[in-house]
């Protein structure tokens, strides 16, 4: 988790370099490795799927974003953030078509 927090905060939001684009990466493998880590406890594991979900959303992948709040919600029905998220995908490139 703290590395991949760390890749994070390199992260820069909508510039699409090869540079930030591999910290997004490093931040998606690092997440990934917690989610399938069985000793991860609950909180770790939707955590990281935020963070995942994050990281796709910023780079307009609005498929995979979704995948990762809905996997979010899943592990966690009572947190309204990866639903409020998922809308906030539904709606966003409903608005930006010409």
């Amino acid at each position: 988790m703290y590395l991949a927090t760390a890749f994070v905060s390199q992260y820069i939001p909508g510039v699409d370099s090869p540079d930030n684009l591999r910290t997004a990466q490093q931040a998606i493998d690092e997440y990934s490795e917690v989610l399938d880590a069985p000793a991860a406890d609950r909180d770790q594991k939707v955590n990281s799927a935020k963070g995942v979900a994050y990281l796709y959303l910023n780079q307009k992948k609005w498929d995979d974003a979704k995948k990762y709040y809905r996997m979010a919600s899943d592990m966690d029905p009572n947190d309204p953030e990866p639903y409020y998220s998922v809308a906030v995908i539904d709606w966003t490139p409903a608005t930006s078509r010409g």
